[in-house]
């Protein structure tokens, strides 16, 4: 379906070419189309450290890797397409970066040794591309599993640097702590560039209501997550 129109861009095949755009503004613009039918989900995670309150780890983090787990699980099973792409971190690099091993014989000495070691800036997103199978839906959950929080690249700047590689025809997930100005503009921005957009914003009242209006307006569908029972909702 025919969505809107955009300045075109290099590469756009000239079937797309939106000629009465083109000869009104002088310039040359593309058609944007929404998919008709989607299928499958690309969950984007903000795992940046400064984003969840520079804490490494917390109920709140924990909650939203529990609800990227829970989507590709509920997506996986009717056979659809899944995907991840997050800007933390796998805990295989941590530890290469804290080579001393220290065996903790208690939860709470788990946590505080976790807090204490040196957490490396990421700057390469760690990715799963989106594709079908039971393997890709394995891989996925194995990735989630040795996610850690990050440093490096926040949630805006893995958008500028990524977006043009993810796929349309799929839901692309935003699974986030919170919804600062500039990545707000950027969903507008993916939303009017093509891209079927949910945002679930985790256990942040303030800021899901603050940000609703303007993403609703924008056509983007914007739910809050503040419990595992949540989940529910949003697999209807």
């Amino acid at each position: 379906r025919i969505a809107g129109v955009r300045e075109y861009r290099h590469g756009d095949p000239l079937r797309i070419v939106h000629w009465k755009a083109t000869a009104k503004t002088g310039r040359l613009h593309s058609k944007l189309f929404d998919p008709a039918t989607l299928i499958g989900a690309h969950i984007i995670l903000d795992f940046s450290l400064p984003a969840w309150g520079g804490q490494p780890r917390s109920d709140r983090s924990e909650l939203a890797v529990t609800a990227a787990a829970s989507i590709a699980a509920h997506v996986a099973a009717r056979h659809q397409q899944i995907g991840l792409t997050s800007n933390g971190i796998d805990a295989a690099e941590v530890w290469e970066a804290n080579p001393v091993r220290v065996v903790a014989r208690s939860r709470s000495q788990a946590r505080s040794l976790s807090e204490q070691r040196h957490i490396p800036e990421k700057l390469t997103p760690v990715s799963v591309p989106v594709q079908r199978g039971t393997e890709r839906a394995g891989l996925l959950m194995e990735t989630l599993a040795r996610l850690e929080l990050s440093q490096g690249l926040d949630c805006a700047q893995m958008v500028t640097e990524e977006y043009e590689k993810w796929p349309r025809e799929v839901m692309t997930v935003f699974i986030v702590p919170d919804v600062p100005k500039q990545l707000m503009e950027q969903l507008v921005g993916l939303r009017a560039n093509g891209f079927p957009l949910l945002v679930i914003v985790v256990d942040n009242p303030e800021s899901w209501q603050s940000v609703s209006p303007v993403l609703s307006a924008a056509g983007i569908n914007v739910k809050h997550l503040s419990a595992i029972e949540d989940l529910y909702d949003l697999s209807l």
